[in-house]
């Protein structure tokens, strides 16, 4: 049981280090970049912004699960 709450946590841990690694470049508080413009940071600002939403999700996830 110990093995399964420590990978849990690690598992949270871990999380919540992408998510912040993801939040702190800077590209992510642009302004939405339009596909016209600049497609690359369009498509980039997509790409973290997905990640950002599937993390979290996943960590309300464990989060649930553990209580």
């Amino acid at each position: 049981m110990s093995q399964r709450i420590d990978s849990t946590e690690l598992a949270k841990f871990q999380i919540e280090q992408r998510i912040a690694e993801i939040r702190s470049d800077e590209r992510f508080s642009y302004p939405p970049a339009s596909v016209q413009v600049n497609a690359p940071l369009a498509l980039i600002q997509v790409s973290m912004k997905s990640e950002v939403a599937g993390l979290l999700w996943a960590l309300r996830c464990i989060r649930e699960c553990s209580n």
